[in-house]
């Protein structure tokens, strides 16, 4: 496989930033954070690669908790997938992985479905509200081009490290992958139980940004899956349907509630008078409006009227 050295450099100025900022170590340099030099993943296969970075990522987990290091696979591997006649390789690092990506088919992953729906249509810059382990900001990246950009939140360390070796397995340099979530309230914070911040494996800081203080370039569309805390996303950013109208809004109507959040509330901020909703759920698309009634964990998919 072909790694420019600037996807290695991307690589690991992500993972010293996610480390520093989220003060995970005191220290952050080459010798701390366990990084090989780029001249051992040179001509390397993905598998050869993942070899390479599995005992430098299991260093710094363990450097985290032992047991966020105990979710990790004990033979990690990669699974290959195609979509638009791109390949992409997915790390599969932890159990969720498996779960996730390791057996789906590719038709099971709603990023299909959104460029079905047009909603990238001409689309140049991306962000990405809930990245996870990477792979629908890898395949944002693909439809961009490297003239455009995808700029990928997630604030769970073990998801940085899947989704920072996928973006550099893919030879990806595009994707500007950021260690935090977003909310109404920037800082850090501490993972609590149901009631606060969703985010699976975390025993660490978590970073919050507000996200109307990161629209580092226009954007021509949105994913949002952020566990819950849509609410404060629309709450505090009311002007968001007014910079971007195609997006994907992952409303999880159960993790609401069990926050004593009405959804209502949530899916009342979207301006029906100018934007088309249709809700994916069960595998069926249906047009909803505001008087619709809702339950679950929806995924709506907003396009200009």
């Amino acid at each position: 496989m072909t790694l420019r050295a600037e996807s290695y450099r991307r690589y690991k100025h992500a993972l010293r930033g996610a480390y520093n900022s989220l003060s995970l170590f005191q220290d952050v340099d080459d010798e701390s954070m366990a990084f090989v030099s780029a001249g051992e993943l040179e001509g390397k296969s993905a598998l050869e690669v993942l070899a390479i970075m599995e005992g430098p990522i299991r260093k710094r987990l363990q450097r985290v908790g032992p047991s966020l290091l105990g979710k990790f696979l004990e033979k990690p591997r990669t699974r290959e997938l195609f979509f638009n006649n791109q390949k992409l390789t997915i790390p599969v690092l932890n159990e969720q992985a498996v779960e996730w990506y390791e057996t789906s088919d590719v038709f099971n992953f709603d990023c299909v479905l959104e460029t079905f729906l047009g909603l990238h249509h001409g689309a140049r810059t991306i962000y990405d509200l809930g990245g996870h382990q990477g792979l629908w900001a890898a395949y944002y990246a693909g439809l961009c081009g490297e003239g455009g950009r995808v700029y990928s939140f997630e604030p769970s360390i073990i998801n940085f490290e899947s989704s920072c070796l996928l973006f550099l397995m893919n030879d990806l340099v595009n994707v500007i992958n950021v260690p935090f979530g977003v909310g109404d309230k920037p800082g850090l914070v501490r993972n609590v139980d149901s009631g606060g911040i969703l985010v699976d494996f975390v025993e660490h800081n978590l970073g919050i940004l507000r996200f109307d203080q990161v629209f580092f370039e226009p954007p021509d569309f949105i994913k949002i899956d952020i566990e819950g805390f849509e609410h404060e996303l629309l709450a505090s950013f009311p002007n968001l349907f007014k910079f971007c109208r195609n997006m994907h809004l992952e409303l999880h109507i159960p993790h609401l509630e069990r926050r004593g959040v009405d959804y209502l509330e949530t899916f009342r901020r979207i301006p029906f008078e100018s934007v088309r909703v249709r809700n994916y759920q069960y595998g069926q698309l249906t047009e909803v409006g505001p008087n619709d009634k809702l339950s679950g964990y929806c995924s709506l998919m907003i396009t200009p009227r």
